[in-house]
């Protein structure tokens, strides 16, 4: 099993919020499910990323390394996500244009 964005963006969620109720009502999840979702991962990695403690949650040593990962992982999808939807075949930018007299120029009298 790989990890999944939804269980990313809940990791995150959760160690925000720094508990799993408050992070349950922010998604609108059920609290049960985060707790799945952290316990599957746990399990999968094999290393422990909370502290649940009865007021909340506090990240292990590897649930801060996991942290970091996650939302640089959330950002770059996100910024993909935007590059994509503005991206258009239209060429855009600055453009530099150089002219070169072969002749003195003329005056012209209208």
């Amino acid at each position: 099993m790989t990890l999944s964005l939804r269980q990313l963006r809940y990791f995150v969620a959760i160690a925000d919020a720094g508990a799993l109720a408050r992070a349950a009502e922010i998604l609108n999840v059920a609290q049960s499910a985060l707790s799945h979702h952290v316990s599957e991962i746990e399990a999968v990695l094999g290393v422990q990323f909370l502290h649940r403690r009865p007021r909340g949650i506090l990240l292990t040593p590897a649930g801060e390394r996991l942290y970091e990962h996650a939302t640089a992982i959330l950002a770059a999808v996100v910024k993909a996500e935007t590059d994509v939807k503005a991206f258009t075949e239209e060429a855009t930018g600055a453009i530099s244009v150089g002219l070169t007299q072969s002749r003195p120029l003329q005056e012209i009298s209208i």
